[in-house]
């Protein structure tokens, strides 16, 4: 008995010194690959300090979203308050939704089809916080939302302004589509300046989520502006005045802050964050596993099994994933938006045979490949919203030249310098964009799209949705309205 105890006792303590031996190894070799690809990438300028992402503080007296008017829509809305403030602005969603439900006719603007507007009576009670946000957007010219850099945990950072920026700009689009159809295009060209401030706000936070709503409430006024281009109903001025605030949005910048903060807040935070708390509390874990859903909150006294088994990984598999995750980071996402160039390359994106080449069960590196899927598709979403913000300022510029001529050009060349200052290329090739004068007298305006094929201004609907758009197939067009 005693000769087997002292074998087994021999055997637990080569056990616990392999044990040791392993979790020594690969903690050294998990950091010293994290450090020379950190040295690689900073040798070749990019910087990890999620600070040189935040830009300068714009003066609470030139912020709209300092503004008083601002500020009691957010507090109205504030779910830690215990008594928030009444706005009938950020209420008129449920009324805007009501009447919506009643019209069940949902014309698509982007095929050309008329925008239905809500009768503007029914916007009767948001009269008096739209004038307030008109003249804090007069005395405030910029608008920049707060973004905290310390949250413990990078996924959980409050975006407050984000939900109330995109139901207000829903809301005051409404008023706009109403307005123009009442023939106030003053009232809806003011309703469209608030949507592009709200655009701005988010554009310059270091998340991708942020710059999403940013191209998101970007795209919210222009079946307004198409509206009023088709019924002829805006002036030069307006139209000029309409090319400033489209070109005051550039996504291909937005999403540059947002790749780069996706990794050096997002990413890398999380991950330091688990490297950090892999051995707290089962209340930390349970919390963290109920941000995804995957953990019930009748077990928040219990550890989630992924997060027992994160609980024991070496940190130099945190470093390693760092060290993997980068170069798919910098090289590839945000590689495929040039902001420079103004380039959109969706074949420097994955493939999905790539994708499932990423995929590890390594915990760490699990935390990764959740994310792949969503990443390699942000760069798509960007591009197409800034086509339509492209395409948008042309055809204000077409209707400017047909004010002043009664025609519009043979050729887009002919806008420049006095109707647009520079006609925008395809973003998909770096060529022209596609235009052409129809027997009718109306114009064909288009981007090659995805694809990067000419497919001759052909639109196609997706195949499980017939009322869809596939925006992978066929062009990108400018529509003109089916009468």
């Amino acid at each position: 008995m005693k000769r087997w105890l002292k074998r087994g006792g021999i055997a637990f303590g080569v056990l616990v010194l392999l044990i040791v031996a392993f979790y020594l190894e690969e903690n050294w070799r998990g950091a010293r690959l994290w450090a020379e690809t950190k040295a690689q990438y900073e040798a070749k300028g990019f910087s990890f300090d999620p600070k040189a992402l935040i830009p300068p503080p714009v003066p609470d007296e030139q912020n709209f979203a300092k503004s008083e008017i601002w500020q009691h829509l957010l507090a109205s809305r504030d779910p830690k308050k215990e008594i928030r403030p009444q706005s009938s602005l950020m209420d008129a969603r449920k009324i805007l939704q009501e009447w919506r439900t009643a019209n069940k006719v949902r014309p698509n603007w982007e095929l050309g089809q008329k925008p239905i507007s809500p009768p503007l009576a029914l916007l009767d009670s948001i009269q008096g916080e739209l004038n307030q946000l008109y003249a804090a957007a007069n005395e405030r010219s910029q608008c920049q939302f707060s973004f905290d850099l310390n949250f413990p945990f990078p996924p959980a950072t409050p975006l407050p302004e984000l939900g109330p920026a995109m139901n207000v700009a829903q809301i005051v689009q409404a008023h706009a589509l109403a307005s123009l159809n009442n023939k106030d295009t003053i009232t809806a060209l003011r309703d469209i300046s608030i949507c592009y401030l709200l655009a701005q706000g988010g554009g310059q936070q270091p998340t991708l989520i942020s710059g999403l709503s940013t191209g998101a409430i970007a795209l919210i006024p222009l079946p307004t502006l198409w509206s009023g281009i088709e019924s002829h109903q805006w002036s030069d001025s307006d139209l000029s005045h309409l090319q400033s605030l489209l070109g005051s949005i550039n996504l291909f910048q937005t999403y540059r802050t947002s790749m780069r903060g996706e990794l050096t807040v997002y990413f890398i935070g999380t991950i330091d964050w688990f490297k950090k708390h892999r051995l707290g509390t089962s209340k930390e874990f349970a919390a963290l596993a109920s941000l995804g859903g995957e953990l019930d909150s009748d077990w928040s006294k219990w550890p989630n099994p992924c997060s027992m088994i994160l609980s024991i990984s070496p940190s130099g598999w945190y470093d390693e994933t760092k060290a993997i995750a980068t170069p798919c980071y910098i090289d590839h996402f945000l590689n495929v938006l040039d902001s420079d160039q103004r380039r959109f390359s969706p074949e420097k994106n994955f493939s999905q045979k790539d994708l499932w080449a990423l995929r590890s069960y390594q915990p760490t590196r699990a935390i990764f490949s959740l994310s792949l899927p969503a990443l390699n598709e942000a760069g798509s979403r960007f591009a197409k919203a800034q086509s339509q913000l492209d395409l948008a300022r042309v055809a204000c510029g077409l209707e400017r030249y047909r004010l002043a001529n009664g025609k519009y050009p043979a050729a887009l060349a002919e806008l420049e310098p006095k109707f647009i200052d520079q006609v925008p290329h395809d973003l998909c090739n770096a060529e022209p964009l596609h235009y052409r004068v129809e027997a009718d007298g109306n114009y064909a305006l288009y981007s090659v799209g995805f694809n990067g094929v000419d497919d001759g201004g052909q639109v196609v609907m997706k195949k499980e949705f017939a009322t869809a758009i596939d925006p992978k197939q066929g062009d990108w067009v400018w529509p003109r309205l089916k009468r």
